[in-house]
Parts: C-alpha cells; structure tokens; sequence
C-alpha cells in the first residue's frame, strides 16, 4: 500500500482524479482523522473536498502510473 497526502484546489479537478483514478483496478481510498471513504466515489471524494489533511492510500505495489494520472488534478505534499 501506498499513502501520500494530497489537496484539491478547485471542482473541477475533483471530478478529473476521480476519472483517472477509475481506470485502476486497485482500490483506492481518502482518509481523514474521521473518515475513510472509496476515492472513486465522486460524492466521496466532494464530501472530504475541503478538509484539511487528505490522505490517499493505493491498496497496489504498482502505485507509479496512479500517482501520475492523478498528479495534474492534485497538489501531493507527501510521497
């Protein structure tokens, strides 16, 4: 499993890392202190849109290709 923090900036990339991240077959999730919920929910993924400290954990070892689908739609400040 992989886990990097990330944040969104605007809607509209919610809706794109969505869309990138359900072409994979792994699972993956956002967590927070209080929540864990499926990434490739896009009711999800807004819920937890803007709180603080997101993290996203690839349930992969082939993390890479995920990580660099999702890189233009996400600011990531841990790796």
């Amino acid at each position: 499993m992989k886990t990097l923090g990330i944040m969104f900036e605007q809607a509209q990339d919610i809706v794109n890392f969505v869309d990138a991240i359900n072409r994979f077959d792994c699972p993956i999730d956002l967590k927070t202190e209080d929540c864990l919920v499926d990434a490739k929910s896009i009711i999800s993924a807004f819920a937890l849109s803007s709180t603080p400290n997101i993290e996203m954990q690839i349930h992969s070892e082939d993390y890479e290709d995920i990580i660099d689908s999702v890189k233009p739609f996400v600011k990531i400040y841990e790796e």
